[in-house]
């Protein structure tokens, strides 16, 4: 584990705040590398053991690591974000990852996300979009909360209440690919995602050419409490499906098989 200390927090725009750590970090040299961030509680400076949440890294250098955290009620990392002070240190775990695998024969490549996939294809569009045509769909809640994203032909779509649910999965749906191989990548809000994958594959694209992450879910307590109540094992589908020799793509289908069998 490394200790990182805030050296800037800056407020981007309505929905998102750039914080500037600064410790000893190895990048996994990818474009939408992850890890996980330990926050202090209110009123401490000091990270707490098991208050640990998924991050996009938006930038790494030198110095240490860049983070855009979307603020918003009930979140860890978010409401520390919207009060964190240059001193404060968060702690970060030895765990990381990454989901963007794009071919190396894709000519062009298609970045879909709402708000929290902001900082995940804002440093891909930096990192790639001067290799190939690059097209990006990205939902925000304040149209304020557009940025930047030279050499990508960017659509910014406005979803006021995005906590309530995300029309990632419409959007998707409705993107003309252009012609030849490519690449779509998808990440946001964990039921459009699931409606995002299934656009893709009804679309017929194949297998290695997509990838689709839920990064959230809305109603979360809501929609584990009706989980709970379906008796569906979603671990043993996931377990039974790895065990069965499947890639990637079928044990995320089996598993949206099963939540949709479930009714949700």
């Amino acid at each position: 584990m490394t200790l990182l200390e805030v050296t800037a927090a800056d407020r981007l725009s309505p929905s998102l705040v750039r914080i500037r750590l600064r410790g000893a970090v190895e990048s996994l040299g990818v474009p939408d590398e992850a890890c996980v961030l330990e926050f202090p509680e209110p009123g401490s400076r000091e990270p707490v053991e098991g208050s640990g949440r998924w991050y996009s890294v938006r930038r790494v250098d030198a110095e240490g690591l860049t983070v855009d955290i979307v603020t918003h009620p009930g979140g860890t990392g978010g409401e520390w974000a919207a009060v964190a002070r240059v001193g404060d240190r968060l702690r970060r775990t030895e765990h990381a990852n990454s989901w963007y695998r794009r071919p190396e024969e894709a000519g062009w490549q298609v970045l879909a996300g709402d708000v929290t996939a902001l900082p995940a294809i804002g440093r891909i569009v930096e990192e790639t979009a001067g290799r190939l045509r690059t097209i990006v769909h990205l939902e925000v809640p304040d149209p304020a909360d557009a940025q930047d994203l030279a050499g990508a032909e960017v659509t910014w779509h406005h979803t006021p209440d995005l906590g309530a649910g995300s029309r990632i999965g419409e959007i998707v749906g409705a993107v003309a690919l252009p012609e030849g191989p490519g690449y779509v990548y998808v990440a946001g809000e964990a039921a459009a995602t699931r409606e995002a994958r299934r656009a893709l594959r009804e679309a017929g694209l194949p297998r290695g050419t997509y990838g689709v992450i839920g990064y959230w879910r809305a109603q979360q307590e809501t929609w584990v409490e009706k989980l709970d109540a379906s008796g569906v094992d979603m671990v043993a589908i996931h377990q039974r499906a790895v065990a069965e020799g499947r890639d990637e793509e079928e044990v995320r289908a089996l598993y949206d098989q099963g939540l949709a069998e479930a009714g949700l």
